[in-house]
This record gives structure tokens, C-alpha cells and sequence, in this order.
């Protein structure tokens, strides 16, 4: 733009209209000078100026007319000429346009990626290139760069022509400078808290020489909302920042920053009032608040009033409403609460939507909620969670609608699913500690037809192993949450280097979910399994007349019970299973061998900070012959032997695999009883895909059932990742440190590598 061309352009204008004499003020034509147009239209110009001939001038329309053609924003210069003709004067309007942008540039950026920059910018090629532009994208980029801790970058913005007239270049060059460091944080006037109590809630901290100390506005922001939310939480219900600083020092490299806190008085909770509750008592609606009378005032008045109101949801009172009035008094908070029950919502359509290969009764038979019924939240929450369990959709979402019924008190659902590739036919390979290298040829359909059945074949091979097993479950029996189950494998497998085994089992099982308990299955199972052992290898000798080596052929009938309320079958967040199976073999059907079994199971999954997870995985098992003769007789394979990642005793890291348990000439015999427990801390690093963990595990097998000792558990600690593969499952790594390796093998306690990919061996 040229400012002295358009300001004496500008003060000609005004004084335009008193140049000339009244008669001859009358606009007999108008007219643009084309030479300075490239992209605006004439008939912009002219609509623009809003001048029509027969108009008198005035210093008021000549005004308008420049400042509505300043208004384009696409002019750098605007002239209007006056000359006098027959009848008045013929007004001429010579303009020059702005620059059109051909590309923009940026030089001397490290820290910040160009896509990033123009995205911020909006700039778009062929738009004109004002000079309010060019300051508002240094503005933007400065926002950016201030985003990221670099307070003391500079930027300039400058035009280049380019080959083509009217076209130019905008480059930006970028002097990025250092972040600015956070030399001292200072907390004023604090009481009721220590320095060191309130910095814990900020993310912002002062740089140190384990973390950098960068600054970030939003995060400042946030941290004062934090600090805000603590002393509520505590009973401060009053606390307010009374005063916030951030300032340099003469370098401005070092940041400062000032937090000036109004605590106020700690409240406690006073006298609870309720008007308008009829479907509720007044002691039913106070047992739902998380306050007793004088406890810590910890919670807002809309915090308690949604409490509150989750209880009338639950009833299906969708538009309850709960006023809450607080009214402090010396340290305490009288509330009055305020209730507008309105009439309970039922459920009208239930849709279901996204399902392409899943039919659509497999998905209802699992929702608790039907067209009719009285809308409750924990069923509608509880239905989401069973499509989850199903494992077959990457996401399930619920959308609430009003309905199209006649009644005014109803609501659709819609379950919008999104689902998983889950039926595979696949070759591949595994490997374990215990059979190493073992390929896979393999068809698993766990939705089969879109059914919900579970079809499960597969054939194993290696040097050390050889399995064939064929599976089916159908979950719905005859359309009822019967599950009916059948499976037969046989294994040709060489045990370490110690002995080969030969096995042949079948079983079949029939399962009930049930009603109550809640989240609970109930089945019943019988097995018929067949053994022998051959082969014994240099230094194993001596089992071959070990009777629990001897050739068995195993009948066994067995009851398992299991409640289940994880929110997600892998990687869960939150939950607990539990479950409790009974088995029992007996020789009076078609075996050899006599015993009763039980394993008790139980998990924890609890959400730490962010997407962190606690898990916490035990189990206990004993196994017990009717008679000493049962004892002696009972076979290697249906005892305990714990370690490494044997998933089907159960895993101890930092071990080899089935390494705890009575040794016999340094030989692991198996025991008759187990515990093993494993705390692990997950984090994801792709949700639902890839994990790292942080684990502990715990476990040992004992001879006898009496000799189960929780202090007598062999120790580790180590790291791992687990991540999910398409046709191959799950890949884990680990690496665990047993403490107490002498006591298992006479080894030095040390670090072992864990590997294991492709299916889980059985």
C-alpha cells in the first residue's frame, strides 16, 4: 500500500465537492479507470461507491464512497477525479489492487512444521495480500510458537514479486530464540497448605535439571483451575486466585511467575432440606449425597444436585431437576434442594446401526433395555458393556433421541457400532521358552455367519510340538443365553528336553448366563482325556517308573462359575473377574484315576491417572487324590508347575517356564497346590493395541495342600510390552528379574528374556 498517494487522494475527495460551484455539483457520469484492475469487476466499483448520476456531491457521500472501497480490503490505493464537463462533472475512479499471493514461505523454522504454520495462517493461493493480513498471520505464528515455550521468537513478514504481474511471494522469516525457562514459581500467601502440596496439582513446574521447565499459557490456565478444584475439594469452597504474575528478568530467558491465593475458611457440611421429592424419602436422597452432617464440605452444590439426580435417571426421570441453594453459616453450608421430578421416560425404538456382518439379534439378545420399558441408565451403560465383551466391534456408542411415539415421555436408543475384522484363516508361526519355534496353519471364526458362534481349528508343528484341535461354541443355545461347547485336540509334544508326551482329549460343555448374581455364568463340563509318556531322556531315567509318569487315561466331570465385569475382554480398565471351578475324576467312568480339583481366580482392574491401569491377577488351586494311593498316582500334567509365561499354571516372571514347585534330583515334579499372584502397571501406547507394563509377580507350587505358604512365594520385577497382530495374536516381551532363583534351581539370581508370539498354547 502507499499511504501518500491514497491520503492526498483522500484529502482531494474532500475538498472535491466545495471546489466546485453548486451548479455544476450534479454527477453527470461515472467512470473507472481499468489500467490499475486485474481481478475486481467495474460493476463492483461503481455498486461499491453508491454514487448514481443526478446525485449532488457532498463531502459526506464522497466520504462514503472511499470508505465503503476501503471496506474491500483489496485496493492499496483509491483516487476519485472530478472533471467538469457540460451539466456538471464526470467522476473517475482510479484504484490499484492489492497483490495476489502466489505462495507463502517461511524461513529459519525448526521447531515448527510449515503445515502447521499455514493452517494458522488460512491463507489461500490467488487471494489478495493486504498488509493487515501479513500482520495477522505474524500474529498467529507468534500465538504458535508461544504455544510452544518460545516467548522471544521474532518474525517478520515481507512481499517478493513473483514472475507472473499482480503475483507475489510472502515469506515469513522466523527468529525462533530459546524457550524461555521457568526460573521460580512463587505461591503468596498461603495458610492452610504447604508450597510444595500446591505445586503437586500444576503441571507447570520450574526447571530443574531432570525436566525443562517450559511455559505454556494453557497449561498456566489450567493448572489455576486445578489448584481452584483442591481447595473445593478439601472444603475451601471460597478460594480464589486473588492476583497472578508472570514476568521476565533482564535477559528474558528466565520466566517468573506469581500466584497470589484468597483461601477463604474451610466449610464443613451444615443442614440438608428437601422440597418437592415424592418418589424418594428425604433419608433415600440423602444416602445418595457422599456427605454426612459436619464432615468436610468437599463438593459444590451442582456437583451434590447431579448425585442427586442419578438417582431419579435411574428411575427413568430423564428431566428431574435439582436446584441446590448453599447458604454458608460460620463454617458450615446449610443446602436446600429444590425437586422437580417430572414423569418417568420409557424406552421407544432401539435401533441398532453399523453392524455389516453381525446379525442384528445377536446384538439385541445382549441389550437389557426393550421398547416399552422404564429408561434406566445402569442397564443402558450395562448393555454397552456386553456388545464390548463380545469382542467382535472396535467401538460401541449410544445416541439418545426423541422418540416418534405418541406418549411425550419416551426416548429412541441407537447403538451405533463399529465393527472388527474377526474371522481369520491364517499360517503362521509362535514360539515359547517350552516348544520353540512352532508354525501355525489355522481357521479362527469367533462370529461365525455373523451368528456369534465360535468355529476354532488349527494344526501345530515344530521339532519340539504337534497338535490338531477343532472347537465349536455356540453362545445362544436354541435362543437362549445357553452356551453349548465342544472340543477335540490331540498333542504329540516333546517336553523340554526331559520326555515326550502324547495326549487325546474331548470335552463338551453346557453354560447359563445368570440373573443373579449380576455379570455371572454358570457351567458344567465333562472330559475325557488320555496320556502316556515315552522317550525319557539322559538324566530323566528314573521317571520312568514314577507313577505319576505312568499311562492315564483321565474322566472328569467339573462346574465353573465366573462374574465378569470388565469393561473390555483385552487391556481392560476397570472390573473384576472372578471365578471358582470344582473338578472331580473319578475311575468309576471310563478312568484310571481318582481326585478332586479347585481353582479360585480373581482380578482387579482399577484406572490410575490418565489412561494408566492397575492390574492385579491371582490365583490359588489345589489338587487332591481320595486316597494316599491317589496321591502318589496322580499324573505330572495334573499338577502345578508355575513360571516364566506359562499361561496355563500361571506366570512368574524372571523364572524359566514351569520351573517352581518340589524337585527331586533337581527335577520339578509338580505340586498339588499353587499360588501365584502378578501386579502389573499399564500404559498404552496404542489404545487397545499396544501396551508397555511395569509388573511384580509372586508365585510357587507346594506338595501338599497344607504346606500353602503366602510367604513362601518366589519373587520378580521387571518391564514388558504387549501388542496386538492381526492373524497372529498376541506378541509379548519381558524381562524379569527373579530374586530368588537359588531357591528354585541353584542359579544366580539374574535377568530372563521372555518371548512369546502367535495363539496361546494349550
Amino acid at each position: 500500500m502507499r499511504p501518500t498517494r491514497l491520503l492526498w487522494g483522500f484529502c482531494f475527495c474532500l475538498g472535491l465537492a466545495q471546489a466546485i460551484p453548486a451548479q455544476e455539483n450534479k454527477v453527470v457520469e461515472i467512470a473507472v479507470d481499468k489500467r490499475g484492475l486485474r481481478k475486481v469487476s467495474e460493476s463492483l466499483i461503481l455498486s461499491t461507491i453508491g454514487i448514481k448520476p443526478g446525485v449532488e456531491l457532498s463531502q459526506e457521500n464522497v466520504q462514503e464512497a472511499i470508505r465503503a472501497l476501503h471496506g474491500l480490503n483489496v485496493f492499496s490505493d483509491i483516487q476519485l477525479y472530478g472533471d467538469p464537463v457540460p451539466g456538471g462533472v464526470r467522476l473517475i475512479a482510479v484504484v490499484e489492487e492489492y497483490p495476489s499471493l502466489e505462495e507463502v514461505r517461511f524461513k529459519g523454522h525448526k521447531n515448527l512444521k510449515e503445515k502447521e504454520m499455514k493452517d494458522a495462517l488460512g491463507l489461500v493461493a490467488g487471494q489478495v495480500v493486504a498488509p493487515k493480513d501479513i500482520a495477522r498471520g505474524r500474529q498467529k505464528i507468534l500465538d504458535l510458537y508461544a504455544e510452544k515455550g518460545f516467548l522471544r521468537a521474532e518474525i517478520e513478514g515481507k512481499l517478493f514479486d513473483a514472475e507472473a504481474p499482480g503475483k507475489v511471494f510472502l515469506q515469513y522469516d522466523i527468529k525462533e530464540g530459546e524457550k524461555v525457562k521457568i526460573a521460580q514459581i512463587k505461591l503468596l500467601n498461603l495458610q492452610a497448605f504447604s508450597e510444595n502440596k500446591i505445586k503437586k496439582q500444576m503441571k507447570t513446574k520450574e526447571k530443574r535439571w531432570w525436566r525443562k521447565g517450559e511455559f505454556k499459557a494453557d497449561t498456566l490456565a489450567l493448572d489455576k483451575d486445578k489448584i481452584l478444584a483442591f481447595y473445593r475439594s478439601k472444603g475451601y469452597q471460597q478460594a480464589a486466585i486473588a492476583r497472578d504474575s508472570v514476568y521476565y528478568d533482564e535477559s528474558r530467558r528466565n520466566l517468573f511467575i506469581d500466584l497470589e491465593l484468597d483461601e477463604g475458611i474451610q466449610y464443613r457440611m451444615g443442614e440438608v432440606r428437601w422440597e418437592g421429592n415424592k418418589l424418594f424419602t428425604n433419608e433415600q436422597l440423602r444416602e445418595k449425597l457422599p456427605l454426612k452432617k459436619g464432615e468436610t464440605y468437599k463438593y459444590g452444590g451442582q456437583e451434590l444436585a447431579y448425585l442427586v439426580k442419578s438417582a431419579y435417571y435411574e428411575k427413568g426421570y430423564l428431566d428431574t431437576e435439582v436446584s441446590p441453594e448453599e447458604h454458608p453459616r460460620e463454617d458450615s453450608v446449610d443446602v436446600r434442594f429444590a425437586v422437580f421430578e417430572g414423569r418417568p421416560f420409557r424406552i421407544g425404538q432401539v435401533n441398532i446401526v453399523g453392524n455389516t456382518k453381525t446379525r442384528e439379534k445377536v446384538l439385541r439378545r445382549e441389550l437389557e433395555l426393550r421398547p416399552g420399558d422404564v429408561y434406566q441408565q445402569s442397564l443402558v451403560q450395562e448393555s454397552q458393556r456386553r456388545l464390548y465383551m463380545l469382542n467382535f466391534f472396535k467401538d460401541v456408542q449410544i445416541q439418545t433421541g426423541e422418540s416418534q411415539l405418541d406418549t411425550a415421555k419416551a426416548i429412541d436408543l441407537t447403538f451405533q457400532v463399529e465393527e472388527r475384522p474377526t474371522g481369520t484363516a491364517s499360517m503362521g508361526a509362535g514360539y515359547s521358552d517350552r516348544d520353540k519355534l512352532v508354525g501355525t496353519i489355522g481357521l479362527q471364526i469367533p462370529n461365525l455367519r455373523g451368528t456369534g458362534q465360535n468355529l476354532d481349528f488349527s494344526w501345530e508343528f515344530g521339532t519340539r510340538r504337534e497338535q490338531c484341535l477343532v472347537g465349536f461354541t455356540e453362545p445362544w443355545l436354541f435362543d437362549t443365553p445357553t452356551s453349548f461347547s465342544v472340543r477335540v485336540y490331540t498333542l504329540n509334544q516333546q517336553y523340554y528336553n526331559s520326555f515326550d508326551r502324547k495326549s487325546n482329549s474331548a470335552n463338551v460343555r453346557f453354560g447359563r448366563r445368570l440373573k443373579w448374581p449380576a455379570y455371572s455364568t454358570l457351567s458344567i463340563g465333562y472330559q475325557l482325556r488320555d496320556d502316556r509318556y515315552s522317550d525319557f531322556q539322559t538324566g530323566y531315567e528314573s521317571l520312568k517308573d514314577d507313577p505319576r509318569y505312568q499311562p492315564r487315561t483321565t474322566s472328569s466331570f467339573e462346574l465353573y462359575y465366573q462374574r465378569d465385569t470388565r469393561d473390555f475382554p483385552q487391556f481392560p480398565t476397570k472390573g473384576t473377574v472372578f471365578s471358582y471351578r470344582p473338578e472331580v475324576a473319578s475311575s468309576f467312568i471310563a478312568g484310571d484315576v481318582d481326585f478332586h480339583r479347585h481353582e479360585m481366580i480373581f482380578n482387579y482392574y482399577r484406572p490410575s491417572f490418565w489412561h494408566f491401569v492397575w492390574s492385579l491377577e491371582s490365583k490359588v488351586a489345589a489338587v487332591q487324590g481320595f486316597s494316599s494311593w491317589d496321591n502318589r498316582n496322580l499324573p505330572f500334567f495334573d499338577r502345578f508347575t508355575p513360571g516364566g509365561v506359562d499361561w496355563w499354571d500361571g506366570q512368574v516372571r524372571g523364572y524359566p517356564d514351569a520351573s517352581l514347585g518340589p524337585r527331586i534330583n533337581n527335577i520339578n515334579m509338580g505340586g498339588r497346590a499353587m499360588m501365584v499372584l502378578n501386579l502389573e502397571y499399564r500404559f498404552p501406547l496404542v489404545n487397545q493395541q499396544f501396551y508397555g507394563l511395569i509388573f511384580a509377580d509372586a508365585g510357587n507350587s507346594w506338595d501338599k495342600a497344607t504346606q500353602l505358604n503366602p510367604t513362601d512365594l518366589r519373587r520378580s520385577t521387571g518391564v514388558g510390552f504387549r501388542v496386538m497382530v492381526p492373524m497372529m495374536g498376541m506378541i509379548g516381551f519381558d524381562f524379569g528379574y527373579g530374586f530368588d532363583r537359588k531357591k528354585v534351581d541353584g542359579e544366580r539370581p539374574g535377568w530372563i528374556t521372555h518371548f512369546q508370539f502367535g495363539p496361546r498354547f494349550f
